[in-house]
């Protein structure tokens, strides 16, 4: 890759998400909050900001928010936010420690660093996935997909992490393809904390090591974020009298596909027909991604952790209840980590069907961005004219 081209993937990268964050702001009439959704429930005068909050429940970014302006404070309801599953919230407690940190626990500055913080994260992610394509000889011509990953969008549209957790598993498996122990241990033990469905790629990691050198000690390094992460567990366990696994973290699994078949069921039959084209194009785009991914397996000379972490996600994704899968701002988002891994595994074998999909991302993300501006501005503001 020429640095000309490296500058052009660059521009058009920066380019697309500031143009997004800049109309979506624009919609919301530059009241950040709407990001955040707050719920309708949310005491604003308990609140020592001012906020707009929504005419339903709100969303995750809410509680992130709470968390953000003191991790440690275990209380039901403060800053007039209700946290439901508690146990739940503070098992992903990486995200609200990032946003604490770099807004040195200024509350009016929490929600702009959250939208900065993922902006900066897919940049991050350009530069240490240009390492990880050279380690693994992957054409860069494919690394600007890697940053327009369609759900990103969403991530952002909330202020929600699954955009950092994409980073921080790039640079742990940079870090292990580098063989840095190390900065492994500490990089793996804080995505699970962000996210603890990256537990499953650390899992894989740590079982192909040990397997690979026949029980060696040194693999056991690997396995050291899983312990961490069940320290942290029982620690909410004391605090809460409750597990993760018993409240918000329950997964509902459906029989392979089972639960595809009972959405599309409901999904057809409720929604208008404007709504069904939108969700249709977003089905074709994951369900297409994966079974590209499966033909690419035999052709792809990916290291095999890879393939058998992508397998892992793939049996996993396909198994997600219909209520996940019936809203695309919760499988767009869900879908992060398979899309990540399924793209390095296309885009390793550099074919005609590899090519297409590139541009096929790049479209169902400048179609997210459509769906998602034109949605906001008929929910929030149908009296204002747009342009």
């Amino acid at each position: 890759m020429t640095q000309n081209k490296k500058f052009l993937d660059l521009l058009f990268i920066i380019s697309t998400y500031i143009i997004f964050i800049l109309v979506l702001a624009y919609v919301y009439n530059f009241d950040l909050s709407y990001f955040i959704q707050f719920s309708q429930y949310t005491d604003i005068n308990e609140l020592p900001l001012k906020i707009s909050t929504t005419n339903n429940v709100g969303y995750d970014g809410q509680y992130y928010f709470r968390l953000a302006f003191n991790p440690l404070n275990f209380e039901e309801k403060y800053i007039g936010i209700s946290i439901g599953n508690a146990t739940y919230r503070y098992s992903r407690l990486g995200y609200p420690i990032l946003l604490w940190l770099f807004s040195f626990n200024q509350i009016n500055l929490i929600i702009p660093i959250s939208i900065i913080l993922n902006f900066i994260s897919i940049l991050l992610i350009y530069f240490i996935n240009l390492r990880i394509f050279k380690h693994l000889n992957i054409d860069k011509t494919y690394l600007i997909a890697i940053c327009l990953l369609p759900g990103f969008i969403f991530c952002i549209a909330r202020s929600l992490p699954e955009i950092i957790e994409i980073l921080f598993i790039s640079l742990y498996l940079l870090l292990y393809l580098k063989n840095k122990k190390f900065l492994f241990i500490i990089i793996a033990s804080f995505a699970i904390l962000i996210r603890e469905t990256s537990i499953m790629f650390v899992l894989v990691i740590f079982i192909y090591d040990y397997l690979k050198n026949k029980g060696s000690f040194s693999s056991l390094y690997f396995s050291f974020p899983l312990f961490i992460y069940g320290i942290w567990i029982l620690i909410i366990y004391s605090l809460f009298q409750e597990s993760p696994f018993h409240t918000g973290f329950k997964l509902h699994f459906e029989p392979p596909f089972f639960g595809i078949f009972k959405m599309a069921g409901l999904f057809f039959s409720n929604n208008p027909i404007s709504k069904q084209i939108v969700f249709l194009f977003e089905y074709i785009f994951l369900y297409s991604t994966i079974i590209l991914a499966f033909m690419s397996l035999k052709a792809s000379n990916l290291n095999p952790l890879i393939k058998y972490s992508f397998i892992l996600y793939a049996v996993y994704f396909l198994c997600l209840n219909p209520v996940v899968l019936s809203s695309d701002w919760a499988f767009m988002r869900i879908f992060l980590e398979l899309n990540y891994l399924s793209s390095l595994l296309i885009f390793s074998v550099h074919n005609l069907y590899a090519r297409i999909y590139k541009f096929f991302m790049i479209f169902i993300l400048q179609f997210a961005i459509l769906r998602i501006i034109v949605d906001q501005f008929i929910e929030y503001f149908p009296e204002k004219t747009l342009f």
